[in-house]
């Protein structure tokens, strides 16, 4: 445990990460998710749930599109009968998923990335410039067709349990950042 004012990244990181990772302990990892269904894709298209394994298999045709399709409509039951925060808003933002040999599979809703246990990644830049009046910090302002909050200030990483990959970076004072996706709309100093 370090000092608050006197932490690293890490140090705060190791504080925070409660998740019981099997490689540090598989008895603790096992007793964490031993309420948990695994999610499992096959080949036909309805879904069967084994209580006895704590199984869910979803069964669909062996092309993308259908798979992708008995993936949404699934979790749309989810989202209608609002039986899990995350599904509670729609995002219409579709993230691929992959399997262990880098197969894209299928895609999925944003909301529905942690129901199905998928990792999810994303990056986290913070930059500034030092001027003559100071520091100034750019803050990125989010995409107007984001579901979640859009066109909001976004002043940190998000809450989810994506993997965050978070950068700093001082910028020549002259440097202008400029959002270039649907994501960032733009930065603001």
């Amino acid at each position: 445990m370090c000092e608050s004012s006197h932490c690293s990244s890490h140090e705060i990181i190791a504080q925070v990460d409660t998740w019981p990772y099997y490689e540090d302990d598989p008895t603790a990892y096992k007793q964490f998710l031993r309420d948990c269904f695994s999610f499992m894709i096959d080949g036909i298209a309805k879904p069967s749930i084994d209580e006895e394994k704590y199984l869910i298999t979803l069964h669909c045709a062996d092309e993308f599109d259908a798979r992708t399709k008995a993936v949404e409509e699934a979790l749309l039951i989810g989202h209608h009968a609002n039986a899990y925060p995350s599904l509670r808003v729609w995002q219409n933002e579709r993230y691929p998923v992959y399997a262990a040999d880098r197969q894209h599979i299928f895609n999925v809703d944003g909301s529905g990335v942690d129901v199905i246990g998928a990792r999810s990644f994303a990056v986290y830049l913070t930059a500034w410039t030092n001027t003559s009046e100071g520091r100034k910090y750019w803050v990125q302002r989010r995409g107007w067709n984001k579901t979640l909050l859009p066109e909001s200030n976004q002043g940190a990483p998000a809450y989810t349990h994506h993997t965050q990959y978070v950068y700093e970076i001082e910028l020549d004072e002259d440097y202008t950042l400029s959002g270039s996706t649907e994501e960032v709309a733009e930065f603001n100093s």
